[in-house]
């Protein structure tokens, strides 16, 4: 059986084809590796704090903080919201109208 002339170089397209896209893939894979790396690090280091790392209170400091920082928020959007429809408006108040 008779091979057309182009088969060969239709073979060697595909075959370069994969050669460089089997480059590509291995960087790509590799610096998304890299970045997942320093993510899971940071996760690794936090989770390490929170859970009685060098100092055993630590993660409830920080949990308290937390907590405090929303109350503190939620307290001042209150306030804020609360002179709506007085003399004493402030912007805020024409986000919720």
């Amino acid at each position: 059986m008779d091979l057309p002339d182009n088969i060969y170089l239709w073979a060697a397209a595909i075959g370069c084809l994969c050669c460089v896209g089997g480059i590509v893939l291995f960087f790509v894979f590799g610096f998304l590796g890299g970045i997942f790396d320093i993510i899971s690090g940071i996760f690794e280091l936090a989770l390490h704090f929170l859970s009685s790392g060098p100092v055993a209170w630590c993660g409830c400091l920080a949990l308290f903080l937390v907590c405090g920082g929303c109350a503190a928020l939620i307290f001042f959007i209150l306030n804020t919201l609360s002179t709506c429809g007085t003399p004493e408006a402030v912007n805020f108040c024409k986000i919720f109208g």
